[in-house]
């Protein structure tokens, strides 16, 4: 790729507007017609003068410009965040990585920017990929964005929502860094309340949410209270639930809820 390219152009910059240069235009070839009918004398003449004057108020100028061509910017964002951790799916995700900086990196019309998120200290169970993604290219225009490539689990909780936004990106890949036909089943505490009346109950809601092919249309949840003998009960899975649990005593009240798991879950 050539460091410069040359480029010239004629540009007008008209001293009267567009419409009166053409009204005086049409005046003067109309004469021009009119002496070349009658074959006077000079009028080829007159024609060729009439044509400088136009094209003098018309006011052309040659303008030449050095136009050096400027880099494309593709992202790619390693997902660090602790689901990373499991199997081997940080070192894979390393191992793509180095795959595409090598194929990609000694490309002359191309910038690589490498973002690695969230932050490993970063306290959160929320993994943020798009919002370090929009810091890293707030200073390329839209038009050289040439893309993102992600490396990731999967696990991602800012996709914009509206495809149209993921068109100011570029292209937008993912390489998933885990197994093929992964299963794990979490417990997600939908609403927990954080005081209660002694005596009376408190309403906690809950999602046993299970994912991949485990096919399972129930599981067993073990209840626990202040140390003493579980309790057992069936839900549907990937449904809300809710449970009513009393306050006995004044002070801390702790209970346990527990899922059953799930044979060659990523995690228990």
């Amino acid at each position: 790729m050539d460091a410069f390219n040359t480029a010239i152009s004629v540009h007008f910059t008209p001293h009267m507007p567009w419409e009166w240069i053409g009204v005086l235009g049409g005046f003067a070839l109309l004469f021009v017609l009119i002496s070349l009918i009658r074959k006077k004398r000079g009028s080829l003449l007159r024609g060729l003068t009439a044509v400088l004057f136009i094209l003098a108020l018309c006011n052309p100028s040659v303008l030449e410009e050095n136009r050096q061509p400027v880099k494309d910017v593709a992202a790619i964002i390693l997902d660090q965040s602790p689901s990373q951790s499991y199997g081997k799916r940080a070192e894979r995700s390393e191992a793509a990585l180095l795959s595409l900086v090598t194929r990609l990196g000694n490309r002359d019309d191309l910038e690589l920017r490498i973002i690695r998120a969230p932050e490993k200290d970063l306290l959160t169970n929320e993994t943020q990929l798009f919002e370090a993604l929009d810091l890293a290219l707030a200073d390329v225009p839209q038009k050289r964005r040439a893309g993102a490539i992600i490396i990731s689990d999967g696990q991602i909780h800012d996709v914009p929502l509206n495809p149209e936004t993921l068109k100011n990106y570029g292209p937008v890949h993912l390489l998933l860094s885990g197994e093929k036909d992964e299963i794990d089943r979490q417990l997600v505490m939908l609403e927990a309340p954080t005081y209660g009346i002694v005596g009376k109950t408190v309403s906690v809601k809950y999602r046993i949410e299970d994912t991949g092919a485990i096919k399972a249309k129930t599981a067993y949840v073990t209840l626990r209270s202040q140390n003493e003998k579980g309790e057992y009960f069936t839900v549907p899975v990937n449904t809300d639930q809710t449970l009513e649990l009393k306050i006995e005593h004044a002070g801390q009240n702790v209970f346990e809820l527990a899922t059953s798991p799930v044979d060659g879950e990523i995690t228990q």
